[in-house]
């Protein structure tokens, strides 16, 4: 590219009242790279809100992706350290029995991972936060997590349960949970499960299908015509993730759900708990029910 080349792509980028001296200055900057420019330049961006950040670093994605790019990542690491996230004890026949731990306990290993990899851009998970409406209506909400950025603005939601089946009830309870918790209609809503389930496959397709034909409380459905229900951007043996538009009133909120295999095939091999597949019995989904013994939280 020539020099007349890049001063009139600067000419376009740049406000109107740059004089051509202070023009060609960039143009000159661009050249030099010296370490005293770079470090102003690299203060300048982190410096920014976080939008306009992900404009200047994010290669073309936009926030609510770039948040989700960080969250696969997190959750990647969660699950390539998950046998430091289980349970073991000895049962009274000597059996050894795994289990995941308490919710809480991963959610600050999922915050702490994500807000040291945010760091930079000043953004991160405050875990714990009371806020909006509880589900009775009778006290303020506690949702898991919301995402802000340096100014302590909320940008986005975190909500997390673990799942030990496709329980209807637990996933519809806090999918539901939501709207109460979140006066704004922030977008994205990031949803993660740390599922502990033999079959983990099932779980996904029964996941998957329950989402995709529900209303969440507060929300509809996109247009037909904006495409499929949960649109799958990840999928692997031991990590899921699927990505659906909602509306609420005038706004388009992105749900991005995360679902993390938090089992070992040793667990499995151990297990004594027999599994089989049922059918849920539910006017608004034809997903299926992976009937277990564990306890489920609620």
């Amino acid at each position: 590219m020539g020099l007349n080349d890049l001063i009139n792509q600067l000419v376009e980028a740049s406000p109107a009242d740059r004089s051509l001296s202070q023009l060609i200055q960039i143009v000159n900057e661009d050249s030099q790279r010296t370490d005293l420019q770079l470090t102003k330049h690299y203060t300048q961006i982190v410096s920014k809100d976080f939008k306009d950040y992900v404009a200047i670093v994010g290669q073309g994605l936009l926030p609510h992706e770039f948040l989700q790019k960080a969250m696969l990542e997190v959750a990647q690491e969660l699950v390539f350290r998950k046998k430091n996230l289980q349970l073991h004890s000895v049962e009274s026949n000597e059996t050894a029995s795994f289990r995941i731990t308490k919710e809480d306990l991963i959610n600050d290993w999922f915050t702490s991972l994500f807000n040291k990899r945010m760091a930079e851009a000043r953004v991160g998970i405050n875990d714990q936060a009371r806020g909006g409406e509880s589900p009775s209506g009778k006290s303020p909400g506690e949702i898991d997590g919301s995402i802000r950025d340096s100014k302590n603005r909320r940008i986005a939601i975190f909500e997390a349960f673990r799942l030990f089946s496709t329980d209807v009830t637990v996933i519809t309870t806090h999918l539901d949970k939501i709207e109460g918790y979140d006066p704004e209609s922030l977008s994205p809503v990031f949803i993660a499960a740390y599922c502990d389930v033999i079959d983990f496959r099932s779980l996904i397709q029964g996941y998957a299908e329950l989402v995709a034909a529900r209303d969440h409380s507060g929300y509809t459905k996109n247009h037909p015509s904006n495409g499929v229900g949960v649109e799958v951007l990840h999928a692997s043996d031991n990590l899921w993730l699927g990505m659906e538009r909602r509306w609420r009133g005038p706004r388009e909120v992105v749900f991005y759900h995360i679902l993390l295999n938090m089992r070992f095939r040793s667990a499995t091999a151990t297990s004594q708990n027999a599994t089989r597949v049922t059918p849920v019995d539910s006017c608004e989904s034809q997903a299926y029910l992976l009937l277990s013994e564990h306890p489920v939280d609620h």
